[in-house]
């Protein structure tokens, strides 16, 4: 820690002497330290720089080594590629020597195969008109001996079928599907009319002569084709003949479900027609009413009912529009407290009048209504008691005052009692 101190006091102490003097050298002083300096870096640059010439020059004398090597090598494939080259020549020479001697005799024999190549053209000519000959004498031998085999093995085969055929008709049996097929009776009798010994005709020898086999072989065949494709089960018919009915009963009841179907479609559009007319006529109704019912309560008002979808009024519902007083056209949940009030007692009253209740039961109906608004409402349902009976709980004077009986609810030491008058003051 001492020697730390120390250099430092040194170092604070040299860079002060510095200082001074260059204070006391000036400006010239400060541009001579500044030359020296750069002199200095341009010397460091430059010892870079011939250290890295250096290392280039190694390199460059290392790559003279290598191509020198390379250069001797080089001269001694060079020397054996050039012996090489004089030995080739040398075979080329004899070779071509040779092929020239093959070529002078490759002529001569040319022209000896020209020769030998027409009289061989010649006999070859002879030698095919020969076996032509030969071959059409041979095929019309194999020909006549195939026809021969070919009647023989026939002869065979007809006896044989002959004998299958004869025993296969003494045993066939005609079965008589008429019960099993009703509905193909005209076909069954045009079918018994025929004869067994028409359908199957015995031929003279004088017709077995004008037939032609192969045409005979090619139908006998064909339906031998289609028999086996077939495969004919008489048996199926009985159980073709009962899914038949068992079709034609199914067919007569879908028949008759389908007649019953329409009928009651039939009645379902008449009971739709019946609740359209029936609704369009208590909606007309009701809506006339409306209006009357609001313009009285209002003195002045006017309501309207309107269907939202007028072709399907069970689909979307009904709008319920009302204009209150020197007021525009509103929806009904646009209005005021008052103002709803009076439009659901007119649409209530409305309803009473096109379908009466005997018994109507409303709670605190004047709670929003001003005191013209409430007697306008009490003098109505005063009227409307003739054929109903209302009970309103109100908390109004002009509401009560013209009800027949009073019923009062009171609380007396934590209870809940009630009272009953009669109105007679106010009737009287």
């Amino acid at each position: 820690m001492k020697l730390k101190a120390e250099s430092q006091d040194l170092e604070s102490k040299i860079n002060e002497l510095q200082k001074k003097i260059m204070d006391v050298g000036g400006v010239r002083l400060k541009m001579q330290n500044s030359k020296v300096d750069s002199v200095l870096q341009q010397l460091e640059i430059i010892n870079e720089k011939q250290s890295s010439d250096n290392i280039k020059i190694q390199k460059l004398k290392s790559q003279i080594q290598r191509s020198t090597k390379s250069i001797e090598s080089n001269k001694v494939e060079i020397e054996t590629c050039e012996t090489d080259i004089e030995t080739i020549k040398k075979d080329y020479e004899l070779k071509t020597e040779g092929f020239r001697n093959s070529e002078v005799k490759l002529d001569e024999l040319s022209n000896s195969k020209d020769d030998l190549q027409e009289k061989l053209e010649k006999i070859k000519d002879d030698l095919d008109t020969k076996q032509q000959s030969i071959n059409e004498l041979r095929a019309k031998e194999l020909e006549l001996v195939t026809q021969v085999e070919s009647l023989e093995r026939n002869i065979h085969g007809y006896k044989r079928k002959i004998g299958e055929y004869e025993s296969y008709l003494e045993n066939l049996q005609v079965r008589d599907t008429s019960s099993l097929l009703p509905w193909l009776e005209e076909d069954n009798e045009e079918r018994k009319e025929l004869d067994q010994a028409d359908i199957i005709k015995v031929l003279t020898e004088e017709e077995l002569q004008e037939i032609d086999e192969k045409d005979l072989e090619q139908k006998i065949g064909s339906l031998n084709e289609y028999m086996d494709e077939v495969k004919v089960d008489l048996d199926v018919l009985q159980e073709y003949a009962r899914r038949f009915t068992e079709y034609s009963e199914r067919k007569n009841d879908l028949n008759s479900s389908v007649e019953r179907r329409d009928d009651m479609k039939q009645k379902c559009e008449e009971l739709r027609k019946r609740r359209l007319d029936e609704f369009m006529t208590g909606f007309n109704m009701i809506s006339s009413t409306l209006k009357e019912m609001y313009q009285m309560i209002t003195m002045g008002g006017n309501a309207e009912l309107e269907l939202v979808d007028s072709l399907d009024p069970f689909s979307e519902g009904i709008l319920f529009s009302v204009m209150p007083p020197k007021k525009s056209w509103k929806n009904i949940s646009n209005l005021s407290g008052g103002e709803k009030t009076l439009s659901s007692l007119a649409l209530v009253f409305a309803l009473h009048r096109y379908k009466p209740t005997p018994l109507y039961v409303m709670d605190e109906i004047d709670a929003a209504l001003d005191f013209r608004n409430v007697s306008i409402v009490a003098n109505y349902i005063k009227e409307r008691t003739k054929n109903a009976q209302f009970i309103v709980i109100s908390l109004r004077n002009n509401m009560f005052e013209l009800a027949k009986q009073l019923v009062g609810i009171y609380k007396v030491s934590n209870m809940t009692k009630s009272i009953t008058l009669q109105n007679r003051d106010i009737l009287h």
